[in-house]
């Protein structure tokens, strides 16, 4: 059984279908003593939720700080409690947005320039764009006790963006601590229309201690040049300022 795996430091999961799904039919219930496993540091699921709600309901692993999970539908509540007793996020103070064509993707990571591989890393299969807003913002939601560290925000795309209005303004409210935020190129577009609803008042209501904007290739001459003004004097007004710059990535 697991208690025999006192050894285990890497474990892969890994189902090629939603359809590999678990029969409950006779199912037991998970035992009241989790079963611990000291050595693991590193952890791959991509599979069906039932699959993992079962694993993790009978397993603690103090040890853990590199996990990967892919799910092909919805969240569980169990996950949240599991990386909870791990303990692994508490000094990471990144997080990544990636939306790619087939999944969204939530990572959350140490410092930049820290030597380890460490990371949180969930993804949803799924597309289009409207979805995958909605679903990450459902993400940081769940996860927000993870949120209140992140300084630096990623957001990456790997397909051609649809420029639509999308409810980022929603997405971006749980960041509350994010210092720098790098946006690649095909959201700026959308993004920055969201950020400039952002005036008087309203001006630091999502995202209040930014003072970073790192935007990929931005040219000071650009076509989104007149939004990104507007959305940096109602910083500049509010007495929080936010200065751009380009993103190298």
């Amino acid at each position: 059984g697991l208690s025999a795996l006192t050894r285990l430091t890497d474990l892969s999961m890994i189902f090629e279908s939603p359809a590999s799904r678990p029969d409950r039919r006779g199912r037991r219930p998970p035992p009241l003593t989790r079963v611990v496993l000291p050595a693991l540091t590193n952890m791959t699921f991509q599979g069906d939720n039932e699959y993992l709600e079962d694993f993790i309901a009978r397993i603690d692993a103090p040890r853990l700080n590199d996990l990967y999970i892919s799910f092909f539908n919805r969240l569980i509540p169990q996950l949240l409690q599991f990386i909870t007793h791990t303990g692994m996020t508490k000094s990471y103070n990144r997080a990544g947005l990636v939306f790619n064509g087939t999944f969204v993707g939530f990572s959350h990571c140490p410092p930049e320039g820290t030597n380890t591989s460490k990371s949180l890393m969930l993804t949803i299969s799924g597309r289009g764009i409207d979805w995958q807003v909605s679903c990450m913002t459902q993400i940081c939601s769940q996860y927000s006790f993870l949120l209140p560290s992140v300084e630096q925000l990623d957001i990456f795309e790997y397909y051609r963006w649809n420029d639509s209005n999308e409810p980022w303004l929603e997405l971006f409210r749980p960041f509350t601590a994010v210092r720098t935020l790098r946006i690649s190129r095909q959201p700026q577009s959308s993004i920055m229309r969201a950020l400039q609803e952002l005036t008087g008042e309203r001006a630091i209501e999502v995202l209040p201690a930014l003072d970073g904007l790192y935007l990929e290739d931005y040219q000071p001459s650009g076509p989104e040049q007149k939004v990104i003004e507007s959305f940096t004097a109602a910083r500049q007004y509010s007495d929080h300022p936010v200065t751009v710059h380009r993103w190298e990535r």
